[in-house]
């Protein structure tokens, strides 16, 4: 497991990298003929490309990891700029050393490879050990297939699709918490695009109308529900579904399991209910 330790001393080991090769170009001397300039050149390339493989191996390593706790607070300035891809002296001499490089060469195989992703394909039999340690692909597939789709008579919206591709993924993966958070979504989403294709949106208003929707309201997804219902685009018991998935994906960090039901359970039945609540909003 990798500890803060490490990390730690991978930030401290970019550090050196960085502080020599500013030394290097900025202080030293300039360098006399051929073969000094050949000698320092080496040096640069050494220094920066370190860097780059320093800066690959701090990132690449956070995949594993939630939380890194660094007291140095030029430790976590450092880590926080390679985070957020600020410029260092090293890096910016490797990328565009590695351009100059690559511009003429067209075999992607050939070509000089300063991305994170190099960092994992240099490690790829240890990763894939790691990931079919814990991943059964049988699983992945039958889990989709228990999500299933989404049956209608009428086109779905494309966002509403992407968005319930989107759960299936999620519950595929065991990320039970997010398949719920996403089904509120996805059903305040797809009562939104029913109601808007009904005229049932007005920009501002004083008046309170029991089909009429005002967008600036906190909570839409409880205004969509009761107007889907008013308008008979849901019935009482497709009211009463949509409303426990609003307050499962309200709730979502407090969430009990309830009788009958796992957490995963619950998280599939949360999806089902979406999925058919959509399937009587497009019968």
């Amino acid at each position: 497991m990798t500890t803060d330790i490490y990390f730690l001393e991978q930030i401290r080991e970019f550090q050196r990298l960085e502080k020599e090769f500013i030394k290097l170009t900025y202080e030293a001397k300039k360098p006399a003929g051929k073969e000094e300039s050949s000698q320092f050149m080496n040096i640069a390339i050494e220094l920066a490309f370190g860097a780059i493989e320093k800066r690959n191996e701090i990132l690449g390593e956070m995949h594993d990891v939630s939380e890194i706790q660094i007291i140095d607070p030029e430790a976590r300035n450092i880590i926080d700029k390679l985070r957020k891809k600020v410029n260092f002296e090293t890096l910016n001499f490797a990328e565009n050393l590695a351009a100059i490089i690559n511009k003429n060469i067209d075999t992607d195989s050939k070509k000089v490879r300063i991305e994170i992703e190099e960092y994992f394909n240099d490690n790829f039999d240890e990763l894939w050990d790691d990931f079919f340690s814990w991943f059964y692909i049988p699983s992945y597939y039958a889990r989709k297939a228990q999500v299933g789709a989404i049956i209608t008579s009428s086109k779905l919206p494309h966002n509403v699709i992407v968005y319930f591709e989107e759960i299936k993924e999620a519950f595929a993966f065991g990320l039970d918490k997010a398949g719920i958070s996403l089904s509120r979504a996805l059903l305040e989403l797809a009562l939104r695009e029913k109601l808007r294709s009904k005229g049932y949106f007005i920009k501002s208003s004083n008046k309170r109308m029991s089909n009429v929707i005002n967008l600036s309201e906190e909570d839409p997804l409880t205004r969509f529900i009761s107007v889907a219902r008013n308008s008979k685009l849901l019935s009482d018991g497709h009211k009463k579904l949509a409303n426990e998935i609003r307050e499962r994906g309200n709730n979502v960090l407090h969430i009990k399991e309830i009788p009958g039901y796992s957490f995963r359970g619950l998280a599939l039945k949360t999806i089902k209910d979406t999925v058919e609540i959509i399937e009587y909003l497009y019968r």
